[in-house]
């Protein structure tokens, strides 16, 4: 992921998105209250950024069936968690892995 802004997490296969350019981004900063948006797995992927003030996120491959993940790398899934501060919501994620510990 080519990008000025940090990227976080692990990319191990190419992502694909749709040939069209639908606008929801833009919609999404112009209602100017979106905090993040979240897409499936790839398997193998499951890194986050944040772009122009909207985090994007992968989750992480939780099941048995299929692929991956990759080796070294242990199935979790992506947990979200809001709270309010201040008058703003404030949200934080993190990978919980099968072993129960945290990776971010």
């Amino acid at each position: 992921m080519t990008n000025a802004m940090g990227v976080y997490g692990v990319k191990r296969m190419d992502m694909n998105c749709q040939a069209v350019d639908t606008g929801l981004y833009s919609a999404f900063k112009e209602m100017g209250n979106i905090k993040a948006t979240f897409c499936g797995h790839d398997h193998n992927n499951d890194y986050w950024g944040e772009y122009y003030g909207i985090g994007l996120y992968y989750g992480r491959k939780t099941g048995y069936g299929g692929h991956g993940p990759i080796d070294g790398v242990q199935r979790g899934a992506r947990i979200l968690e809001f709270s309010l501060e201040d008058d703003s919501v404030k949200m934080e994620s993190w990978i919980r892995q099968e072993d129960g510990s945290i990776d971010i």
